[in-house]
């Protein structure tokens, strides 16, 4: 499942490009799940709880569709300090449009970024035998800055508008601060 409609077409045709037939896809909001409770032996939430409007809600939701004695299982973004992908793009991004200030709890991918935010949510739902594990991964894509950078905007609807703020000649100097910036990162062009 997933909000998104490009998401779960994506998925959709993935699945058939492999040849995957038990799958069934839906979009759908976390917070009303189109399943009967009782539903999964296991129900992950991948690199989207961050953005629930109501995380104790939405993970009441997945629990119930959950079978007793099943597990729900998360992926968050740790914090932003570890993640340079997004990082320097956005530090970047800073100098030429200043971020807008949210709510500590507001709804966005560094919300649980900081260990036992996301347990205490768990918790807070009535989730038992709650556990974080810090997993630590290096993205390696063979592609240049160019195509980061275009991934990279693609990736984000508010990259994007505040990119659209910008006039041509801010929004080339953004990438090619950018481009500097991530430099280390493209040792091979």
């Amino acid at each position: 499942t997933d909000l998104s409609e490009g998401m779960v077409a994506a998925t959709h045709r993935e699945a058939e490009r492999a040849q995957v037939e038990n799958l069934r896809c839906a979009v759908c909001s976390a917070m009303a799940l189109p399943f009967r409770d009782a539903s999964f032996d296991h129900t992950v939430c991948r690199l989207g709880a961050m953005f629930f409007p109501d995380t104790v809600e939405g993970v009441r939701e997945m629990a119930r569709v959950t079978r007793s004695g099943g597990r729900v299982a998360f992926v968050v973004w740790g914090g932003l300090d570890r993640n340079p992908f997004f990082r320097i793009p956005s530090e970047v991004l800073a100098r030429f449009v200043p971020p807008d200030p949210e709510p500590p709890d507001a709804p966005n991918a560094w919300r649980f970024g900081e260990p036992g935010v996301l347990a205490g949510h768990l918790r807070a739902a009535g989730l038992a035998n709650v556990a974080e594990t810090l997993l630590s991964l290096d993205i390696e894509l063979p592609i240049d800055f160019d195509e980061f950078w275009r991934m990279r905007v693609e990736l984000s609807d508010s990259l994007r508008e505040k990119l659209s703020r910008l006039d041509e000649r801010m929004a080339s100097s953004l990438g090619e601060s950018v481009r500097q910036a991530t430099s280390e990162f493209f040792t091979s062009g």
